[in-house]
């Protein structure tokens, strides 16, 4: 059922014929247990304090043949994070077109050209502890004065990633803004690859301030 659901949003995303919201909702219909367990923590620990912290997961399901080879691998994982980053965009685009707005609105053009920009920029692949530190590392810039400790936000990074042994991808130089988030965020885009639930989870992270 779930992979029908993928290959469902990945054929109408591309073709241009699914509403913004029922693509969204789409890539949200895979589930990712850990992924919720994280945000959750996030929350519900000495991290995020407020709501003004918009942590969102993205959820997928990865077809088996992206982890028969090293460059199969990476190709398939940039086809993924296009496709989910292509069907938030429109997500958020389809939104924007039912308010009155006549500066900066969010086309259908801007979301091509994000998806156009990830299967070109450079994708790094970190595990173990890698993974942890340059997963903190990112929501840690989001805000320059941050009132939690890096140690803290460590602990949980190392608890979702390295303790079930995921893989993170981060792809460099990407930046989320007006096209995945609305508020404050950072260049960047972390996705992590979980093998045993067989899901790719794109994040974003603002700050409304």
């Amino acid at each position: 059922m779930k992979n029908s659901i993928v290959r469902f949003i990945i054929g109408a995303v591309m073709a241009g014929t699914m509403p913004g919201q029922q693509a969204k909702a789409a890539v949200n219909a895979v589930n990712s247990g850990s992924a919720q367990e994280f945000k959750r923590h996030m929350y519900t620990t000495d991290i995020f304090t407020g709501e003004n912290f918009r942590l969102t997961p993205y959820t997928t399901r990865f077809q088996p043949e992206i982890i028969s080879g090293p460059a199969l691998y990476d190709a398939s994982i940039k086809e993924q994070l296009a496709r989910t980053v292509y069907a938030v965009c429109m997500a958020r685009a389809a939104k924007n077109a039912a308010t009155i707005r006549t500066d900066g609105s969010l086309t259908v053009q801007h979301c091509e050209r994000a998806a156009a920009q990830v299967k070109v920029m450079p994708l790094e692949r970190f595990a173990e502890n890698g993974a942890a530190n340059a997963f903190a590392e990112w929501i840690f810039r989001v805000d320059g004065d941050n009132w939690y400790g890096f140690n803290s936000l460590l602990r949980e990074t190392r608890n979702y990633l390295v303790k079930r042994d995921r893989e993170l991808f981060m792809l460099k130089g990407f930046s989320p803004d007006n096209v995945l988030v609305d508020a404050l965020s950072t260049e960047d885009l972390p996705l992590v690859l979980d093998l045993v639930e067989c899901t790719v989870t794109l994040w974003t992270l603002e700050l409304a301030d």
